[in-house]
């Protein structure tokens, strides 16, 4: 299966883990740590308990202190047996805590797009000789143009070049269309160029209170059943579910048109060598003049491919909500700014895939692409970066987008996603203007959202932040196909090599290490002096 689209993005974190009751990292001075998992809408900007709403403080900077140097006890935050510690507080913190294993999540926030060195020590405390500093990270800046096409559904954004559409002007609708009536649209074949365009001619099957359903002349046979199953699921579950949480497309659309143009076309996964292409959105589709593209259809489209019905409900029906999902995403952000931006990939991709979930589909009902797909993180955080798309194996994460828009609504309520579509702001700084809100930033939720990921199948979890409502990380999913099912363990943190640890981490990415020792002792976490970025993480100490 395939899922396509351009994109933005680009920061930088590092975290590490250790196994059993947990002592994490606080938020910076003045951040609110999480409110529980799966509470249904917490007050807006309500502090949870520990410390009340603020700008984070920025990390300490200084240099290392040899002979011994300074030992600093960090503040902790204690969360039934989650302890939070925050290092970065102090000249020269040292954070210690009492166990035999200990698992790490230390997370560090880097500037730019490039991978963010790292080394910290984890030894007994009375191993360590030194303590080490920290450089402060400074903001970088959110780079808005960055294109990509990556692997799963087809989600194209503002064409090839920028935007150069004025203000929205309605075009005059066609008026009523009958059922049976032809008209032609430009369909791409999976390549997202130009020359990947082709002209089809489609007949009108279907009208409903919210979609014409369009089949490509040249398409296999598609059967009244099929189509009025189709017409079912998107007026039943898909339509009214995902407008009653992200709200409407454009109303009318910029054809003058009420309804959604749903189109069946095997050309959009170019007659099946885009083998796995379900279905696209492109917004040069619903620019005002096609924006940077001549082939614009100027309507509000959702291009589906012909074989649609020949796979599981879940993937085909899937599709559609989360195609569904960007028009939205398009008309609540790009179109009501005058175009003037577009959301970054991981995080539309991120609503999109919770859309699936919205409407029904998705991983908590055994979708098995997701899983699939989700499976790479959970065995390699550390391959992986949040914010840098393309970065990513295989040139996507949709599994980990999907899963930081979830940890999102259950911690903050599905008000969260109207509140993402409604500012003025694309990617991190989307999230840091929607989270300023809520009393916190997108540095604590991302550290937060990786403890979660850890914990939160563990039974100590219970009754903590620090767990999904109603989502389990592991478990079987049959392949649809009779082949090799997919099993997902949870994330796995891995045997730390040694005390000394140096890696290079993705943007705000994430890594977990083990720990052990023959008797309980007191551990102790320094970082490497010139690491980059500013500690975010955890310790779980059984």
């Amino acid at each position: 299966m395939n899922w396509k689209n351009r994109f933005v993005g680009a920061r930088a974190v590092i975290m590490s883990t250790l196994a059993t009751a947990l002592a994490a990292c606080s938020a910076p001075a003045g951040v609110v740590p999480p409110a529980a998992v799966g509470q249904a809408n917490p007050p807006a900007g309500a502090a949870t308990p520990a410390t009340a709403p603020g700008k984070p403080q920025p990390a300490a900077s200084f240099k290392p202190a040899l002979g011994g140097g300074p030992t600093v006890s960090a503040p902790a935050t204690q969360t039934g047996p989650i302890q939070l510690i925050d290092p970065t507080r102090e000249a020269a913190s040292l954070v210690t805590v009492p166990g035999k294993q200990m698992t790490l999540v230390a997370s560090a926030a880097a500037t730019g797009s490039a991978s963010a060195p790292m080394r910290f020590t984890v030894a007994p405390y009375q191993d360590l000789a030194r303590a080490y500093g920290l450089q402060q990270a400074e903001a970088a800046d959110e780079d808005l143009a960055m294109p990509w096409r990556a692997g799963f559904t087809a989600h194209r954004e503002l064409g090839d070049g920028a935007p150069t559409a004025g203000p929205r002007r309605l075009l005059q609708a066609a008026g009523p269309r009958a059922v049976g009536s032809e008209e032609t649209f430009w369909i791409n074949t999976g390549d997202s160029r130009a020359s990947g365009d082709r002209q089809q001619t489609c007949v009108l099957m279907r009208a409903t209170s919210h979609a014409y359903f369009y089949v490509d002349k040249q398409a296999k046979v598609i059967s009244d059943a099929n189509l009025t199953k189709l017409a079912s699921e998107w007026e039943e579950r898909i339509y009214p579910r995902l407008t009653a949480v992200f709200g409407t497309e454009a109303r009318p659309g910029i054809d003058g048109e009420d309804r959604v143009f749903i189109v069946l076309s095997p050309a959009v996964d170019n007659w099946g060598q885009e083998k796995g292409l379900m279905g696209y959105f492109w917004s040069r589709d619903a620019i005002p003049g096609g924006g940077a593209s001549a082939n614009s259809n100027q309507k509000e489209v959702l291009f589906m491919t012909d074989q649609l019905f020949d796979r599981p409900a879940l993937t085909s029906f899937g599709t559609l909500a989360h195609e569904f999902q960007h028009l939205i995403n398009f008309t609540q952000k790009a179109a009501r700014l005058n175009y003037r931006l577009a959301e970054d990939t991981w995080l539309d991709e991120g609503l999109s895939m919770y859309a699936m979930e919205v409407a029904g589909y998705g991983l908590p009902a055994g979708d098995y692409h997701i899983a699939k797909d989700l499976r790479g993180f959970e065995d390699n955080p550390a391959d992986y970066s949040l914010t840098d798309w393309a970065s990513n194996p295989n040139g996507f994460a949709y599994g980990q987008s999907y899963l930081y828009v979830r940890y999102l609504v259950d911690r903050f309520g599905t008000d969260v996603v109207k509140r993402i579509l409604g500012t003025d702001k694309a990617g991190v700084a989307c999230m840091e203007s929607v989270l300023a809100g809520q009393g916190t930033n997108f540095a604590e939720t991302f550290r937060a959202w990786g403890i979660t990921n850890l914990v939160s199948d563990q039974p100590y979890a219970a009754g903590t932040p620090y767990r999904y409502d109603g989502l389990r990380l592991a478990g079987t999913f049959k392949s649809p196909s009779g082949g090799e099912d997919v099993v997902l363990r949870g994330f796995q943190a891995k045997a730390a090599p040694g005390a000394d640890v140096e890696l290079s981490l993705k943007p705000w990415g994430t890594a977990y290490y083990t720990y052990q020792a023959s008797e309980p002792r007191a551990w102790s976490l320094k970082l490497g002096e010139g690491a980059q970025g500013r500690l975010l993480g955890a310790a779980i100490v059984p």
